[in-house]
């Protein structure tokens, strides 16, 4: 009892000491037990007399900051050096090989058609050509081009525009030299590179290209490039009148021919056969009132050289109908309006002074815009005008026509087209033998063996040969 009495009092005493010790020991000044609750607000004079604390961080990240960007501003070296790895050279290289090779051809079919007579063939005697060309005025002019297709790719950065350059570049190269080149070997390397070049630049631009072409941007580039073409053929035209480089055949006779439709309305000329002749007894172009009443107005030779002109450049606007019916791209559309526009056979023939031929590219490519879109009516409008070109024309008509014949929705139509075409062609024909001085055959000869003009005979022959009628 005694021990159990005495382990009571030590529990006690322990108790008691355990719980008196914490009370001892005294607490610190800055214990959280003084400190203000971090959600009491303080009071009026405390927050009048107490300053802000400064955000050091803050302050230490913002001064930090001028100095990390002083300390990682880029030297000029630095810049030319991101400059020069973003720079796409294959895109650097078709551009400029484009341009340069379409300023080229101008320069080519310029000095062609003001040097007929002494022209220096440009690919058989490239060291004589090379003299005559003036080089500062050709390196300016890809220059001033090469900036100008620079400024069109900044705007329009991820589109196939210098693919579109290199490969109308090459194309019209190949046309403007090939042009009265007999090489067939050099035919053959041209077609070949631009082949192979034109592919592998539209490949690279493809996998490059995000951004199509704009249509609004299609049409803003082919009116520049249809007024330049303009402008270009109908000043040198005009220039090559004023300079007495026109001749009598066939420039005087027109001027002629025009004079006397605005006093009388009769085509009569006395310089085409040395006596007093109507045209229409050499070449049935009724065709030729169309320009009537703008010489009526500006009765002057210029007229008829810039409306020849305007007639071959406008053939471009039913291309493009016929490109968009077809649903072509707008990079498909450009590259086949640049291939019209810059076509050497196209441009070539408006420097031979001025002809019822013009009025055939435009007529015959709105007659195929009516036969891609199924208008009756249009398409028997272009029929009629092309029959009024000359007495050959309905060749094109018949031709046209048959194919329409198995094309679905117009085939009858195109059946009564070549109808039309080969009893016009025949009435004309006789007519002119008759009351004219009758037609000229010899324009037929590869299809006339004997040499005699029976159209009998040449149709049979050109049905039954197909090498002829692919070599005419």
């Amino acid at each position: 009892m005694e021990e159990k009495d005495k382990d009571l009092l030590s529990g006690e005493n322990s108790s008691d000491a355990e719980a008196v010790q914490p009370s001892a020991v005294p607490a610190p000044e800055d214990t959280a037990v003084d400190a203000p609750a971090p959600d009491t607000a303080p009071s009026d004079g405390e927050a009048n007399d107490t300053p802000a604390q400064p955000d050091t961080d803050t302050d230490t990240a913002a001064e930090a900051a001028p100095d990390a960007e002083e300390e990682h501003k880029p030297t000029l070296l630095e810049k030319g050096k991101a400059l020069f790895q973003r720079l796409s050279f294959p895109n650097y290289i078709m551009r400029f090989a484009g341009i340069y090779l379409l300023i080229s051809s101008f320069f080519v079919m310029h000095y062609d058609i003001f040097n007929k007579k002494h022209a220096v063939r440009p690919i058989g005697n490239w060291q004589d050509y090379r003299d005559v060309i003036p080089t500062l005025l050709l390196v300016i002019f890809v220059l001033v081009g090469y900036v100008l297709i620079s400024l069109l790719k900044l705007k329009f950065k991820r589109t196939r525009l210098d693919s579109g350059v290199l490969l109308a570049g090459l194309i019209l190269f190949s046309l403007t030299t090939l042009w009265k080149n007999p090489s067939f070997y050099y035919a053959a390397a041209m077609i070949l590179m631009t082949s192979v070049f034109g592919y592998l630049g539209i490949r690279y631009d493809k996998k490059h290209a995000s951004r199509k072409l704009p249509f609004w941007l299609v049409i803003v580039l082919i009116s520049l490039l249809g007024v330049g073409v303009f402008a270009y053929i109908a000043s040198m035209t005009v220039y090559q009148y004023k300079v007495y480089g026109t001749s009598c055949f066939d420039m005087g006779i027109f001027v002629q021919m025009y004079h006397s439709m605005i006093t009388d309305l009769s085509l009569v000329t006395t310089c085409e056969r040395d006596k007093f002749l109507s045209h229409f007894a050499v070449h049935f172009s009724p065709i030729y009132y169309l320009l009537l009443p703008f010489y009526y107005i500006f009765p002057r030779p210029e007229t008829l050289l810039i409306a020849q002109a305007a007639l071959v450049v406008s053939g471009v606007i039913p291309l493009v109908g016929i490109c968009r019916n077809r649903k072509f791209s707008n990079g498909t559309i450009l590259f086949f309006s640049i291939t019209y526009l810059c076509c050497a056979e196209f441009i070539g023939p408006c420097f031979y002074d001025f002809h019822e031929n013009a009025f055939l590219p435009p007529l015959l490519m709105w007659l195929f815009y009516a036969g891609e879109k199924q208008k009756k009516i249009l398409l028997y409008i272009f029929t009629v005008l092309v029959l009024l070109v000359k007495e050959d024309a309905p060749i094109y008509i018949v031709c046209i026509g048959l194919c329409f014949a198995f094309q679905k929705g117009i085939r009858k139509h195109g059946v009564i087209m070549a109808a039309l075409g080969s009893v016009y062609f025949v009435v004309v024909t006789k007519l002119m033998e008759h009351f004219g001085e009758g037609v000229m055959t010899s324009r037929f000869t590869n299809l006339m063996v004997d040499q005699k003009p029976d159209w009998a005979k040449c149709l049979k022959r050109y049905s039954w040969i197909p090498a002829i009628s692919s070599a005419s």
